[in-house]
Formats: structure tokens, C-alpha cells, sequence
């Protein structure tokens, strides 16, 4: 995608996921990238210091650092992809003008993937909620980071400052409804990231809410709409990381080489 957009949108600075040593998710990501044979290093807390000096850990805390991790440039990624999809014959709508009769008689084939509006179209258990992220006043170096004990991630910083986040922690809402005001709980847990881990007060700027669409498991959600369509709730945060797989399989759901019946862990009636 980048060499044919022409835009830089990977930033491979890579990942440091860090809890305690016992932790049955940190264990689980050793595992997880030990048998898929990613290169990574467990650090003990001299460790972690070397490639992220700015952070401070426990003594009982480990770190799983992933070089070839990092961060996409999500915006630039989703201008970059419809502007091509646009060149190479694809008609994107947003989810407010999706007509899916009208699309039946108009196309051979469509792909409806409204995100938080999904329910406007298939009656799917998702839950949508406005998670909370900022920016504080401070300049950090390092790696993307995510937060074992409360599933708070922060990135490098950039013109704006250090970006941090509250995963999965915020209230539900109606994609609807224009007015997504950040929690003010997430705002303190935010603030309390900042002063624990990097032990400095930096105020908090640039606030927002953004939508979450989730599933209890945590996984996709696809099938087929009318006669000639197909939808696909492939869920915030890990459904971004894994759009060219969900693209490339909406691709061929689409092209009639397979369908959602072959892929039975995600079909939704």
C-alpha cells in the first residue's frame, strides 16, 4: 500500500507489552510469538531500560519488546486505501448512504463494513463504546507500549505530544449521536499513566472519544446481506491491524472464490 500510494504510513519502532512476570496474558504473548517465530526478547527491568529509557517499571515486571513492530499511520492509511480502491474501480459510501436495495439492483456484488453502524444493517452482538485517548505535553522517544495491568498504550511521540489511551474501558454509545465526550474516569486513569510510568506531571491536552465496536470474544463477525452483498464487523483496534487480511478475504467473498460459510468461527447469520 505504501509503495503504490506513495506515502510513508508504517513506523516500525516496534512493541513493548509489559506486566508481571507471572501474568497469564504475559505469558501468553511468549508463547503466542514464540510459536508463530517472531523475533522478540523478554527483558527484566535493566532491559526494558535500555530500549525505553523514558519508562519506568516495577522490579516484579517483565517486558515482551517485538522489534518489528510499530505503529500505521491510521488516517493516512484509510485515505491512501479508498483513494486507490476509487482508481481501481471500487465506489466507496459512507455508512449513512448505504442503501443496501439500491445496492442490490444497481452492482453484481458489495461489501457493506460500517464499523460502529453495523447494526443499521445486520442485527449483530456487538457493543459500541467511546474509548477515551489524549496527548500529553511531553516529548518521549521509544516504542509503541501497551500496559498488561489496565490495557493502557501509548505511542511515540509526535507534534502533538505523547499519546496515551484507554482500551476497552469506556461507556457504551450510540454511533449516532455526534457529541462523544471523553470519560471523565479514563481522563484520570490517562493522567495517573503519565505521573506512574514516565514520573513527571505533564498535563493532558487534545482530548477525544472514539468509537469502539466490540464483540464479548473479541472476534470478527461476517456473512452474507441480501442476495449479492456481504458485511463484515471486523471490531475496532485489532480490526484495523488485520484490514489487509479482512479485505482480502471480503475481496473474494465478493469474487465468488469462497465465502463466509468457509469460515465458520466468524459467520453471523
Amino acid at each position: 500500500l505504501e509503495a503504490e500510494a506513495g506515502v510513508r504510513l508504517i513506523h516500525e519502532v516496534g512493541l513493548l507489552f509489559f506486566g508481571e512476570r507471572d501474568s497469564a496474558r504475559v505469558q501468553s504473548m511468549v508463547s503466542g510469538l514464540e510459536e508463530c517465530k517472531v523475533p522478540h526478547q523478554v527483558l527484566d527491568r535493566a532491559g526494558v531500560a535500555r530500549v525505553f529509557p523514558a519508562l519506568r517499571l516495577d522490579a516484579s515486571e517483565v517486558g515482551v519488546f517485538t522489534p518489528e513492530a510499530g505503529w500505521v499511520d491510521a488516517s493516512g492509511a484509510l485515505r491512501a486505501s479508498f483513494r486507490l480502491a476509487e482508481k481501481h474501480g471500487i465506489e466507496v459510501r459512507a455508512p449513512e448512504a448505504i442503501d443496501t436495495a439500491g445496492l442490490e439492483a444497481e452492482f453484481d456484488a458489495y461489501v457493506v463494513a460500517p464499523g460502529g453502524w453495523i447494526r443499521d444493517f445486520v442485527d449483530v452482538p456487538v457493543k459500541v463504546t467511546c474509548e477515551t485517548f489524549g496527548y500529553a505535553d511531553l516529548q518521549v522517544e521509544g516504542p509503541v507500549w501497551i500496559d498488561d495491568s489496565d490495557f493502557s498504550y501509548g505511542f511515540p511521540s509526535d507534534q502533538h505530544g505523547l499519546k496515551l489511551g484507554a482500551h476497552q474501558t469506556g461507556y457504551e454509545i450510540d454511533p449516532h449521536e455526534p457529541l462523544r465526550e471523553p470519560s471523565p474516569a479514563n481522563k484520570k486513569m490517562v493522567e495517573a499513566k503519565v505521573r506512574d510510568r514516565f514520573g513527571v506531571e505533564a498535563p493532558v491536552r487534545f482530548w477525544k472519544g472514539c468509537l469502539y465496536t466490540s464483540t464479548a470474544n473479541d472476534d470478527f463477525l461476517m456473512g452474507g446481506l441480501g442476495t449479492k452483498g456481504f458485511f463484515a464487523s471486523a471490531c475496532s483496534g485489532h480490526g484495523f491491524k488485520t484490514g489487509p487480511w479482512v479485505g482480502k478475504l471480503l475481496a473474494d467473498f465478493a469474487e465468488g472464490k469462497r465465502g463466509p460459510e468457509d469460515f465458520p468461527r466468524f459467520l453471523c447469520p
